[in-house]
């Protein structure tokens, strides 16, 4: 034992009237607590009644340390020489050994699992430039874990609680940003490898099929000339070309030779009404909100959401490419056409790659513009119309779309009384108006037909059809026409 002659004898008749009653609370450094109990009974001020905790936690030393100041932290095999902050370690076939206690300490916080991202046996090897083996046995002896705090029992016994707790929430914060980082990091890495898949599978066939030459000139339809100048804003939204559904799981069925025929069909029904008004000045035509039914290689949409598909991806993109083209050679019959991006959930990467296809295919023809604004929301202003697009999967509340019309198209908002909003989405018509603003919101139906997702969750029925909208250059919307397929 020990030699005890040095300690005050009320030290030890407390020790062992309460010592055992308090030890957990004392281990646990409840100082303060305890003090405001004890304190006063004790006759004892804050620093006597910490000390005398802390002599009662460490307990008698061991009668084989012959160093005052070192304490044992498990056994014998190792010891802390708080002079020369140093941990002292026996390990099995490395004899003894010294490490600095600041090195201690780190190897500590860098295994503890308390910020979420604890160090593995192999990092702390090559971070500290240690031996595996070596590592291996000095966490044993030391009785380091992954759920221990990430503090040594010195700095529990002897660093005040709010610096503990400070420091603790310093490495929380620091283990909370590395994360964010290496998250964003991680989605970095993914898009760069959708991207290398889309050039190795999709763009190379693009290449290919946009080819060296230019498009004829198109032959023009005898349309008179209208009254007054108006365009056509074509409400060509969700198509979903390559989407499959088969009739006898889903009602109806649905693959790329249905939804061309479609389209051509209601187009036809479209071009043969606009002669009543006489030729337009020129058709607005949203490239995107969900032409393609798939974003990737892997037949997934932009998120991911796998989908029931007419083809492989590449063979939807470029047979998209084709049928698009196609279509704008029709609408190049009655008027100049403008192309305009409306990003949408299914194809947001494809619709862009669609849009810089035609602008190549295009680059030579005088009546087809391609406009490349590649934002969430595109405006564009005709005569007194302000026309913005968007697919309508983010924001889609009336109010709040007119209030981004206003903030982001602002150089035309006061010249354009008439203000129109088209989104898609959802695949149904529906019309509303924010008075404060004045914006009409024109949300825009769909020709395609539902598959297993929308019949298993009940979204049959809708009625199918192309809309195509007339803005008069001074008064606005003035017509609409739908197209509606025949089967």
């Amino acid at each position: 034992m020990a030699d005890t002659t040095s300690v005050d004898s009320g030290w030890l008749d407390l020790k062992e009237e309460y010592g055992e009653r308090l030890l957990n609370q004392m281990k646990n450094r409840r100082w303060k607590e305890l003090h405001n109990r004890y304190g006063e009974m004790f006759g004892m001020n804050y620093e006597t009644f910490v000390s005398w905790g802390k002599w009662v936690v460490q307990g008698e030393p061991d009668a084989a340390v012959e160093t005052p100041t070192s304490l044992y932290t498990s056994s014998r095999k190792t010891w802390y020489d708080e002079d020369r902050d140093t941990y002292t370690t026996f390990l099995p076939g490395f004899g003894l050994v010294e490490l600095p206690g600041d090195v201690h300490r780190d190897i500590v916080r860098a295994y503890s699992d308390f910020d979420g991202t604890p160090a593995s046996v192999n990092e702390l090897a090559r971070n500290f430039k240690l031996p595996r083996q070596w590592l291996v046995k000095y966490l044993r002896a030391h009785e380091i874990t992954h759920d221990k705090e990430p503090f040594t029992p010195e700095e529990i016994l002897n660093r005040p609680e709010d610096e503990l707790i400070e420091e603790a929430l310093q490495a929380r914060r620091a283990a909370l940003y590395t994360r964010l980082e290496r998250e964003k990091w991680r989605e970095i890495k993914k898009d760069a490898d959708k991207w290398r898949a889309a050039e190795d599978h999709i763009l190379r066939k693009i290449t290919d099929a946009i080819g060296t030459k230019s498009p004829p000139a198109p032959n023009k339809l005898s349309l008179r000339v209208a009254k007054t100048p108006y365009a056509v804003v074509m409400g060509i939204s969700d198509l979903h070309w390559g989407k499959y559904s088969d009739p006898g799981e889903n009602f109806e069925p649905m693959n790329r030779e249905l939804i061309r025929d479609r389209l051509f069909g209601v187009t036809e029904q479209i071009v043969g009404r606009l002669s009543n008004f006489g030729a337009p000045e020129k058709i607005y035509v949203p490239i995107g909100s969900d032409f393609l039914h798939i974003d990737t290689d892997q037949g997934t949409t932009t998120r991911g959401t796998q989908q029931d598909m007419d083809g492989t991806p590449a063979e939807l993109l470029v047979s998209g490419c084709y049928m698009l083209a196609d279509w704008i050679e029709t609408l190049r019959q009655v008027a100049p056409v403008e192309l305009v991006l409306m990003s949408g959930n299914h194809d947001r990467i494809a619709g862009l790659a669609i849009l810089l296809y035609l602008s190549a295919y295009y680059k030579n023809a005088l009546d087809v513009t391609v406009h490349m604004a590649r934002t969430p929301r595109v405006y564009h202003a005709y005569g007194k119309n302000l026309i913005g697009f968007v697919h309508g999967d983010g924001v889609q509340k009336t109010r709040d779309i007119a209030g981004h019309m206003a903030r982001e198209a602002s150089s035309d908002w006061s010249s354009c009384p008439h203000k129109t909003v088209y989104t898609g989405h959802l695949h149904h018509e529906k019309t509303e108006t924010d008075s404060a603003y004045g914006v009409t919101r024109r949300q825009l139906p769909s020709l395609s037909g539902p598959d297993r997702w929308h019949a298993r969750l009940g979204y049959v029925g809708e009625r199918k059809s192309l809309p195509a909208y007339l803005h008069d250059r001074d008064t606005g919307l003035v017509a609409v026409i739908h197209g509606v397929p025949k089967k």
